[in-house]
């Protein structure tokens, strides 16, 4: 089994953390590597860069975007895990951007249906999650 072979070289490297970019391999590595003997300390990036931002490691006066963001709150990273605020902060350290709220966000957001790579899958029963999740996105005057 492919996560015991990881498990197994994880232990023999002596990893302790593990930052994840992926909110898949996050909720993976947090929520079910432990049920298979491995036992790390797992954060999404977002909440490192969170940390450094707060604690001043990472200077973000010069950094700026003069964007008009929607934050897509991922199954796995949000309702799975709860963690829906520090990518929101990282995004709000930005100087000159503006967030804005997908119509439904947080607890109560929509998925985008490529979890699994849905959205390449050549079904015909009814409408795509992903284009119903972009849709709803557009109206939100994003691009």
């Amino acid at each position: 089994m492919l996560a015991m072979q990881n498990i197994e070289t994880l232990d023999s490297m002596g990893v302790k953390k593990i930052i994840t970019q992926c909110p898949h391999c996050f909720n993976t590595l947090k929520n079910e590597y432990p049920q298979l003997g491995g036992h790390y300390e797992v954060i999404h990036h977002t909440q490192l860069l969170e940390e450094l931002i707060e604690t001043g490691e990472l200077d973000m006066s010069n950094a700026s975007l003069e964007e008009r963001i929607v934050y897509h709150d991922s199954c796995y990273l949000g309702r799975h895990n709860d963690v829906y605020i520090s990518p929101r902060k990282v995004i709000g350290s930005l100087q000159g951007v503006d967030i804005v709220e997908a119509p439904r966000n947080g607890t109560k957001g929509m998925c985008c249906g490529a979890g699994g790579a849905r959205m390449w899958m050549e079904e015909d029963i009814g409408p795509k999650v992903n284009d119903v999740r972009a849709e709803r996105t557009r109206g939100n005057r994003c691009e």
